[in-house]
């Protein structure tokens, strides 16, 4: 039987369920009334949208035309500017032409003079550098025949090194075989003196006593269908429950006893091995782990699960209200459009200020833009002055180029003819260089070929030592086994090692297995869970609130209408009024603004004609001061170009005489250095032999220290002979 609280919330549920259709439909009653009124408001707003920019487009005619007419004698004035302006380029082009000629006509006399002084300074040059490549070919045959002899020299010394090494080398293996081999007579004649003077000890060492077996070890196995702990059995073999269709002979199969015994070697015959158990058995783990499943299990019962869902779900929903919900809404949304009918209203009366003011504004942009032109009109006139000044300036630097041209040819020439010598200087240290290069090359291979022959002579005494070790350590184990030693034996693991690897299987064993739940808990937790029967439908009270819902929301969605048809009426009522306002304002202000602009136009043909009369004048004073300036830099040219002839002539010659002076100093550098550095390639490959000579001798010591090291291995082997015999 469902209880009353769950009947109670189900009755609440059922009415919250049946007013709920009524109210959708109102809210889409009401926003469907709401979008007609919008769509209303919004068209007479574009209506009076239209009207306003047809007003303004009419106003806008007269501003226009005044505009057409100041644009038309800008177009003359800027025409008869263009007109006055070619007259000025002509003049100019005209005495640039004739200056230009004059220029000419000098400076192909000067070009003809300086060629002919540029031709002489470069035969000159030839025959000094044809000189300098003779005197150059004559040094290199010179060192070419001193350094055949030097490489004989040289070869004969790597000879003769090498012969050294070769006696080094028989010398030092002699001493090492022969060394060896007496050594060798000397540790197996000691070794036959020890069998014959010292007896052995009868036990051989190397038997040890065989270690005692391990104790069998229980190792415990798991109940699966266990739930509480057990006490741990104190035998080998643990029995399951009688539940368990398991036979005792199956478990001993499936579940033997783990019995390990490892037996290792050890030199005491008393040593034992202690049998550790392990502290935690399969029962405790058993115990504990089924504690925390129930635990577990209890708390996130079904049960408390299922019923505390209701309580969250059904809440109580209260009476039905008969207050009109849209009315805060209608009042906001006319609020908004009365809001928004103001503001553009407003923005109406304020574009009409600005084009009023625009208009004002208009004859002053139109001074200003007539003053602009006319600053445009000088600046133009200023940039033809400056590009005429400018290319003035140009041609008379390019004119003074022509004198700096010439003398950069004079300086490349001359360059070039530096680098001409500067190239034979470096291709003579160059030849030197590679003078130098292939003999170092030389002398390096024949310091690796008599380094090959050392390093291969060392690597056989080394190998001939290694054999030596070899057979001392065959000798040591024979005489070893002669004298009844033994080798050390590895250690066995320990008796702790083997315990912990008892106890670590035993777990492994355990953990395999895990104690489910047992089914009847789970069934148990579950129960008294029940289900809802149905209740009665609500009575006829429902309908009579939901009719008395309906009419009185019709009521209200006709009072709204009403109220919103009002307000529109009014807006219609503010737009015509300002529309008239603007229009008597209009004409009263147009009338003024046509007298001041044909004002304006009368002074500004008279201020043009008088700045363009100022500008020619201008143009006239600036020409004549021009053609005095070119006559002047004529004559100065042709004065500079003699004086420039002079020291050319003068710096050529001093050139000449460095050259050969430098020439001369480099190749007795080169002949100085290329004498010491043969003396001193013989004397390193001679230093170098005795290099390896000495290092061949270090590694043929080493044999000392090896055949000491023998000795005290075979001393100690001896040693312990004596020891055991006492």
């Amino acid at each position: 039987m469902p209880s009353l609280r769950q009947s109670f919330y189900l009755l609440k549920f059922l009415q919250h369920r049946d007013t709920q259709g009524p109210r959708e439909a109102h809210e889409s009653q009401y926003a469907a009334s709401e979008v007609r009124r919008d769509d209303a408001f919004q068209a007479a707003r574009f209506e009076f949208r239209q009207e306003f920019v047809e007003a303004e487009k009419s106003q806008a005619a007269g501003e226009q035309e005044r505009g057409d007419l100041f644009e038309r004698l800008n177009s003359d004035l800027q025409e008869t500017f263009d007109i006055n302006q070619h007259r000025r380029e002509r003049s100019y082009q005209e005495s640039d032409t004739l200056q230009e000629s004059t220029f000419q006509r000098n400076e192909t006399k000067r070009e003809a003079i300086f060629q002919g002084g540029q031709s002489n300074r470069a035969t000159m040059y030839e025959k000094e550098h044809d000189s300098h490549v003779q005197r150059s070919t004559w040094f290199r045959d010179n060192r070419s025949s001193i350094l055949v002899q030097g490489r004989q020299t040289r070869e004969k010394s790597c000879v003769d090194m090498e012969a050294a090494f070769l006696n080094q080398f028989t010398r030092l293996s002699k001493i090492q075989e022969d060394s060896f081999a007496l050594k060798e007579q000397e540790r197996d004649a000691m070794v036959a003196t020890l069998l014959t003077e010292l007896p052995l000890n009868p036990e051989s060492p190397d038997k040890t006593a065989p270690e005692p077996a391990l104790p069998e070890i229980p190792v415990p196995f798991p109940e699966p269908t266990a739930v509480a702990s057990y006490p741990p059995a104190p035998s080998t073999y643990i029995p399951f429950p009688s539940s368990t269709p398991v036979t005792p002979s199956a478990t001993v199969q499936a579940y033997p006893s783990v019995v390990i015994d490892r037996r290792s070697r050890s030199r005491s015959p008393r040593s034992t091995r202690r049998r550790r158990t392990p502290q935690n058995t399969y029962a405790d783990i058993r115990h504990r782990r089924a504690s925390r499943s129930a635990s577990r299990v209890t708390a996130t019962s079904p049960l408390r699960l299922s019923l505390s869902k209701p309580e969250e779900t059904f809440t109580q929903k209260g009476s039905i209200e008969l207050a009109d919900p849209f009315e805060e809404r209608f009042h906001v949304a006319q609020c908004q459009r009365s809001e928004d009918f103001t503001d553009e209203e407003e923005r109406r009366e304020g574009l009409f200020k600005a084009a009023e003011a625009e208009r004002d504004l208009a004859e002053g942009g139109r001074t200003q833009t007539f003053e602009r032109k006319g600053r445009v009109w000088q600046q133009t006139f200023q940039d033809m002055l400056d590009a005429q000044k400018s290319h003035y300036n140009e041609k008379e630097r390019s004119r003074t180029e022509v004198h700096m041209w010439r003398d950069d040819i004079y300086r490349v020439v001359q360059q070039r003819q530096a680098d001409g010598f500067a190239m034979l200087i470096v291709e003579v240290e160059k030849q030197a260089q590679a003078e130098d290069s292939l003999e170092d090359g030389l002398c390096a291979e024949l310091k690796y070929r008599m380094e090959s022959v050392c390093s291969r002579q060392i690597r056989l005494l080394q190998a001939a030592r290694k054999d030596q070790w070899d057979h001392f350590t065959m000798a040591q184990l024979r005489r070893r086994g002669e004298l009844g030693l033994s080798l050390p034996i590895l250690p066995s693991m320990s008796p702790r090692s083997r315990a912990s690897n008892l106890e670590s299987l035993a777990y492994s064993l355990n953990s395999s297995y895990e104690s489910p739940v047992p089914h009847a808990l789970g069934t148990l937790l579950v129960k008294g869970a029940t289900t809802l029967k149905p209740l009665p439908l609500p009575g006829v009270e429902i309908k009579l609130n939901k009719i008395r819902v309906e009419k009185s929301f019709q009521g209200r969605q006709k009072k709204r209408q009403i109220l919103f048809d009002r307000a529109q009426y009014r807006r219609e009522q503010v737009f015509e009024k300002g529309m008239e306002e603007r229009r008597r304002v209009f004409v009263v202000n147009e009338q003024r603004r046509v007298d001041d602009f044909e004002k304006q136009q009368r002074v500004r043909r008279d201020d043009f004609a008088e700045r363009d009369d100022q500008r020619e004048r201008q143009f006239k004073a600036v020409q004549q001061q021009r053609e005095a300036l070119f006559f002047t830099a004529e004559r100065s040219r042709e004065a500079k170009f003699h004086d420039t002839e002079r020291a050319q002539t003068r710096e050529f010659s001093e050139a000449q005489r460095d050259r050969s002076t430098r020439f001369h100093a480099k190749q007795q550098e080169i002949q100085t250095s290329f004498f010491a550095t043969e003396r001193t390639r013989l004397e390193d490959i001679n230093a170098w032999g005795i290099r390896l000579l000495q290092k061949m001798e270090r590694d043929g010591k080493a044999y000392e220290l090896e055949e000491a090291e023998r000795e005290d291995i075979f001393r100690a082997s001896i040693s312990s002979v004596h020891s055991q015999s006492c």
